[in-house]
């Protein structure tokens, strides 16, 4: 068998782009190396295991990142084909290529807020484009007539009446100071007069691994997820105010945010108007109106000392003395009891103004485990059945009764083990509610793109696509 290396297709290169590399060896246990053009030392590598297949190097650019390893900027570049072996021996080489700096669409497309038939609609779309600090001139590429494109960024137009019920799309284009174009549809979903014109709405729960900042690239990476995903409001832990993620984020989707004002780690960005707002230790309050209704939403960032599920029997999600001991040993029980205390009044007036709690709360569900304790004190996760005894539902849960089928594991994509054992993964955070006004659609967890484990050496999480150590948890809400 010969060996050989060679781009997967001719198309253009960009940075933010994916590489893709088509390989054949002789061996069985492969990587390939991404060099720049001349040099010896690799800038990045991947794994190429059998005969032959197909690599994808993917969200390697060189910002938002302290990472030691040298990011990709424009230039030629070359890729290796390494056998396995100790040393490993080189198989083939591909021609060099160029990697161009050209701007891009964070994703390929979004939907817009919704708007009445006969009112305007007003859509920014500058905050979604990556353009390297260098100016773009956006235009309209396509779609409906009566939505229009500006050169600096904005998506208008009135919706016609015809239209109630249905949407409008337009294809905006932009183009680079050198002459490279890049194109993103945005849909515009278009109400009945007299009716709300939002049905329904996309909560979610996201830890931002310390404000989105061990992967590269890694808060347009988490717009991307919030364009793709369609979210509407968004709680996130480990976003602090001093770092400006939260402003970050809002200010590019031409969004509203409230971040923690006093040295807190949770914040929300919100689709839709926040109307009031409140900090506690260890939360964040927000009421957001929606259709001319109030909604309460609280983030909360629980106590991340004495992980109980360290304390359990290997591969088992059992809830022993031993665990108890290590559960009882952090603060979360407290904080979850004084957060309910705080928003009691809120709980008692929910079917009327509906309240949401979401977060990390840094220990499972007692609807997920079993318990083996018999003696006094909580005989399962104590965070959780605090909010079930104050009349809240987990809306994974409501979705998807049974942890067998539907285990909705948000930790951990990228830590896989705690020393020498497995590192216990599980379903740590949770989109919680109450109030007639609400009723659970979906919910799900999200992870998507390449996502590397940590491996405690290499280092190659600062790659990944996905910009958390944590699944998302989004929740459809149907509003009443």
């Amino acid at each position: 068998m010969t060996n050989f290396l060679c781009l997967y297709d001719g198309s253009p290169l960009r940075l933010g782009g994916e590489i893709k590399a088509h390989y054949q060896s002789e061996a069985a246990d492969n990587w390939i190396g991404l060099y720049r053009a001349g040099s010896e030392k690799w800038l990045a590598f991947e794994y190429a295991p059998g005969s032959k297949g197909v690599v994808s190097f993917s969200g390697r650019t060189p910002r938002t990142t302290k990472s030691k390893l040298a990011g990709i900027v424009p230039g030629r570049y070359v890729l290796k084909l390494f056998s396995g072996h100790d040393p490993p021996g080189l198989l083939a080489e591909s021609d060099p290529f160029v990697v161009e700096q050209a701007p891009y669409f964070l994703a390929e497309s979004m939907t817009a807020p919704a708007c009445e038939a006969g009112s305007e609609c007003r859509v920014p779309v500058r905050g979604v484009i990556e353009s390297f600090d260098e100016e773009v001139t956006f235009f309209k590429a396509g779609g409906d007539g009566w939505l229009i494109v500006s050169a600096d960024g904005w998506v208008t137009g009135t919706a016609p009446p015809g239209l109630a019920g249905g949407s409008g799309s337009v294809v905006v284009g932009a183009r680079g100071p050198h002459g490279h174009t890049a194109d993103m549809t945005v849909e515009v979903p278009v109400g009945r007069p007299g009716t709300p014109p939002v049905a329904t709405l996309r909560v979610a729960s996201w830890n931002a691994w310390y404000d989105f900042n061990h992967v590269w690239s890694a808060r347009e990476k988490a717009l991307r997820v919030l364009l793709e995903q369609r979210v509407d409001i968004v709680g996130l832990q480990e976003a602090r105010e001093r770092k400006g993620t939260a402003r970050e984020l809002a200010t590019r989707l031409g969004w509203h945010y409230r971040d923690h004002q006093d040295r807190g780690d949770v914040c929300f960005v919100s689709r839709h108007p926040i109307v009031e707002a409140a900090d506690f230790p260890g939360f964040v309050l927000v009421t957001v109106e929606v259709n001319g209704r109030r909604l309460t939403l609280c983030s909360v960032h629980l106590d991340y000392t004495h992980y109980g599920p360290h304390q359990a029997p290997v591969g088992e999600k059992r809830f022993t003395a031993r665990v108890q001991k290590e559960e009882m040993a952090s603060q979360r029980a407290t904080e979850m009891g004084r957060i309910l205390a705080e928003i009691a009044p809120r709980l008692c007036t929910a079917d009327t103004v509906p309240v949401i709690l979401l977060g990390d709360f840094n220990s499972p569900s007692h609807r997920d485990w079993t318990t083996a304790v018999q003696k006094s004190g909580f005989r399962n996760w104590p965070a959780t059945l605090l909010l079930e005894r104050a009349g809240m539902r987990d809306t994974y849960r409501t979705a998807h009764p049974d942890p067998r089928t539907h285990p909705g594991e948000t930790w951990s994509p990228t830590d896989r083990w705690s020393g020498a054992r497995p590192e216990p993964q599980d379903r740590i955070d949770f989109v919680f509610c109450k109030g007639s006004g609400l009723s659970v659609v979906d919910s799900r967890t999200v992870l998507t793109g390449r996502i590397t484990v940590d491996d405690g050496h290499w280092n190659q999480f600062v790659f990944n696509d996905w910009p958390s150590d944590h699944a998302m948890v989004l929740t459809t809400f149907r509003l009443r």
